[in-house]
């Protein structure tokens, strides 16, 4: 089984500590972080960005996670991703296919 297959089908991520939210952003769909023992994880493992530095709402419990669900507001999430990737130096456009189809027609031409 392909994870991505997954996350391409999926409406909305509710993951842990996963590196996949990172994928699954880039569909420009929601994704929460559901971190109960987020300070032993932290301590034990640590994070490459700490979780608040993220666009993901972050709960530590399930009544944080409801309340993250019941005012998520997309349009603040959307800008917040876009804003977080920029900050890291993505390119991403959905455009990378595009561009390596018309390289290699400009190869073949030359």
């Amino acid at each position: 089984s392909d994870m991505q297959e997954l996350l391409a089908c999926a409406d909305v991520l509710v993951t842990d500590y996963s590196s996949c939210i990172y994928d699954f952003m880039l569909s420009g769909k929601p994704a929460f972080i559901y971190a109960t023992d987020i300070e032993k994880y932290n301590n034990d493992r640590g994070l490459y960005y700490s979780l608040s530095s993220t666009p993901f709402p972050v709960a530590t419990d399930n009544n944080v996670m409801i309340e993250n669900i019941e005012k998520f507001d997309f349009v603040e999430y959307k800008n917040n991703v876009a804003e977080f990737l920029d900050n890291k130096g993505c390119v991403e456009d959905g455009n990378a296919s595009l561009r390596t189809v018309e390289l290699i027609k400009n190869l073949i031409e030359q």
